[in-house]
């Protein structure tokens, strides 16, 4: 089965998209379940990619989550280019060994990239993540990261949660989405 043309191959060519994802309690409330907001995140990332552009996600890089679904579309639609920007704040990538982010830095292949961000907001070669210490505080650490992808990013697109509080919590984030 072919997919759809649904706006030219380089429509976003050379623009980078946010993608933000999150459980919502409203969900069942709405009628949806949490794989219907796996499918939003499958299509999104598979027509952002589709379109030449790049998904930039902020997330973990735990089995079953939404870093997997982004990759499994990397892989198949990228068209052989780095479609995918995995991003991990300081308070991720500190639960994990040297050995399990070079395995994950090499596993994207051509189709994507792990970026690691600081507590600082300052990105962090692989090599170098785990050396001296952080203050442990995992919020500053997600929005630093928050941060850095915000300034880094044409658009920004938010699946779920609760967009409220986190405008609240992180202005940066919520300047400017789609």
């Amino acid at each position: 089965m072919s997919e759809p043309t649904l706006i030219s191959r380089d429509a976003l060519s050379g623009q980078k998209v946010a993608l933000s994802v999150s459980e919502s309690a409203d969900l069942s409330r709405l009628g949806l379940t949490e794989q219907h907001c796996r499918l939003v995140v499958a299509e999104v990332g598979r027509a952002i990619m589709l379109a030449g552009g790049t998904v930039v996600y902020g997330g973990h890089l735990n089995p079953g989550g939404y870093t997997e679904i982004l990759i499994e579309e990397a892989q198949r639609f990228s068209s052989g280019r780095s479609a995918l920007e995995i991003t991990l704040a300081e308070s991720e990538y500190r639960k994990l060994t040297a050995d399990e982010l070079m395995t994950a830095d090499r596993n994207l292949g051509d189709v994507g990239r792990l970026t690691l961000v600081s507590e600082s907001r300052k990105t962090v070669p692989i090599s170098r993540a785990l050396d001296g210490s952080w203050s442990h505080a995992p919020g500053n650490a997600l929005t630093a990261m928050r941060e850095y992808v915000a300034s880094g990013t044409t658009a920004r697109l938010i699946v779920g949660g609760a967009s409220r509080a986190t405008s609240a919590r992180n202005p940066a984030w919520s300047k400017k989405h789609v």
